[in-house]
C-alpha cells in the first residue's frame, strides 16, 4: 500500500480550495488513477523524439549545433533554454553513455559558443551566466574538454566581479552590484553559485573560488531558507520573498549536497516540495493529486518557466544518490509525477510539463523547453519496478 501523500498546506486558505473543488465540479480536475510507468525503451523513444522534432541547426557543421525554440521554427532556443537544454543532453550521456549522447553534448557546446562566444557578461542576468556555466563545468566532468572549464570558471568570475554584494555577501540577479545599493538576490544565482564555485575549485585547485563558494552558501542558507517553524524547508526567491518555483528548491538540494551540508537541509527542503510546494501557487498551476501523490505545478507554456520541474527533479536526485537522507517516498512520488506526464503524450511520443493535462498534437505547436520536464525525469529517476 502506498503511503498517502496529501498534506494540507500551510499557506493554503479555505478560499484555495473551495475554488478547487469548483474546478473539479466543472471538470478541470484530473484523474485520481495512477497511470502505467514508463520503462527505459520509453526514455529513448521520447529522447530520440525529441531531437526529432527539435532538429539542431547545423549550418557549418557540428559547432553550429542547437535544438530549435519550439515546433516548426527555425530560431535556436534561448541563452538560458539553451543552457539548460544541454544540462539535459548531459543527463541523458549520464543515462546512457553511448557515443551519440557524448557527440551530442559537444556538438551542443560547440553551438552554444558560436552563438554566444565564450564571455557572456551581455547577458545582464547574472542567474542566466550561472546556469550556463553551471552545464560548461558538467561538459568538463564529461568530456574533460579544457574549453568547457575556461568557460565556466571565467564567467563565474564574471559574476562575482559584477554581482557580488559586498554588503552582506550575496550575489545581485542582474547586473552590477554598485556599493550601497540594493539588489534583487534571487534564490537561482546565489545557490547555483556555490555549485559552480565548488566545481570549478575541485578542476582547478584555486582555493579563492572555494571561498567564494562557501560564503555565498553561507548567504543563502541564512537569508533564501526557513530553517525552523511551520514552513520550514520554503526556499525563499529572495529574502522575504515566498518560494513558489520549484526550480530554486532542486538548485538549493544541490547546492546543499556539493557543500556536504548534513544539517537536515536537503531533507527539509525535499519534504517541502513533497507535501507543501505543490499547492503553492495560483489555481491555474495547481495539478492536485494522482493516486494519494501531489503533483509538482504546472507553470505554464511557452514561456520562461517550462523547465522548472525538470530542475528540481535533477536536484533532488543528484542529492538521493550522494546518499542524503532524504523521504522515504521520494522516489514513489518522483515516478507517479513522471509516469502521470508521460501517460498524457501525444500520438507522437512528445509530452509537455502539464502532466495532468493531455499533451496536444507537435505542431500545436509545442515548445521544446516545456518537454524537458518529462526527459529529465525519465532519465534521472529510477524505472518504476
Amino acid at each position: 500500500m502506498r503511503t498517502t501523500m496529501i498534506r494540507t498546506s500551510r499557506l493554503a486558505s479555505l478560499a484555495f480550495y473551495l475554488l478547487a473543488a469548483l474546478i473539479f465540479v466543472l471538470g478541470a480536475a484530473h484523474s485520481a488513477s495512477a497511470q502505467a510507468p514508463w520503462t527505459n525503451t520509453n526514455t529513448t523513444g521520447g529522447w530520440n523524439q525529441f531531437q526529432t522534432d527539435y532538429a539542431y541547426i547545423t549550418k557549418s557543421g557540428t559547432n553550429d549545433t542547437a535544438f530549435y525554440s519550439k515546433y516548426g521554427s527555425t530560431t535556436q532556443e534561448g541563452f538560458w533554454g539553451a543552457a539548460e537544454e544541454l544540462e539535459m543532453a548531459e543527463d541523458a550521456y549520464e543515462w546512457d553513455k553511448s557515443q551519440a549522447n557524448y557527440n551530442l553534448v559537444v556538438y551542443l557546446v560547440g553551438g552554444f559558443r558560436n552563438l554566444h562566444g565564450d564571455t557572456w557578461t551581455s547577458d545582464n542576468y547574472n542567474d542566466d551566466i550561472i546556469w550556463a556555466s553551471l552545464a560548461f563545468i558538467r561538459c568538463y566532468q564529461i568530456t574533460g574538454a579544457s574549453i568547457c572549464l575556461t568557460d565556466a570558471e571565467n564567467n563565474y568570475n564574471a559574476v562575482w566581479d559584477r554581482g557580488h554584494d559586498t554588503a552582506n555577501n550575496g550575489i545581485c540577479q542582474v547586473g552590477t552590484y554598485t556599493a550601497g545599493g540594493a539588489c534583487y538576490e534571487d534564490a537561482a544565482v546565489n545557490w547555483n553559485f556555490a555549485t559552480v564555485g565548488i566545481q570549478v575549485y575541485n578542476a582547478s585547485g584555486f582555493t579563492p573560488y572555494l571561498t567564494e563558494a562557501n560564503v555565498v552558501y553561507a548567504f543563502s542558507k541564512a537569508n533564501l531558507y526557513v530553517s525552523s517553524g511551520s514552513s520550514i524547508g520554503e526556499i525563499y526567491d529572495a529574502p522575504g520573498v515566498p518560494g513558489v518555483f520549484s526550480y530554486n528548491y532542486g538548485s538549493a538540494i544541490r547546492a546543499a549536497a556539493w557543500e556536504g551540508d548534513t544539517s537536515g537541509i536537503i531533507n527539509n527542503v525535499a519534504n517541502y516540495v513533497m507535501y507543501d510546494l505543490p499547492d503553492c501557487c495560483t489555481s491555474w498551476q495547481y495539478a492536485g493529486t494522482i493516486d494519494g501523490y501531489n503533483i509538482l505545478p504546472n507553470y505554464g507554456q511557452g514561456g520562461n518557466d517550462g523547465g522548472y520541474n525538470g530542475i528540481l527533479i535533477r536536484g533532488l536526485m543528484f542529492a538521493y544518490n550522494l546518499g542524503y537522507t532524504m523521504p522515504s517516498s521520494l522516489i514513489p512520488w518522483l515516478q507517479e509525477n513522471i509516469s502521470e506526464g508521460w501517460s498524457l503524450r501525444n500520438s507522437a511520443g512528445a509530452s509537455w510539463n502539464a502532466w495532468t493535462t493531455q499533451t496536444p498534437a507537435t505542431d500545436t505547436p509545442l515548445y521544446s523547453w516545456d518537454r524537458t520536464d518529462t526527459l529529465v525525469g525519465m532519465f534521472d529517476v529510477p524505472v518504476p519496478d
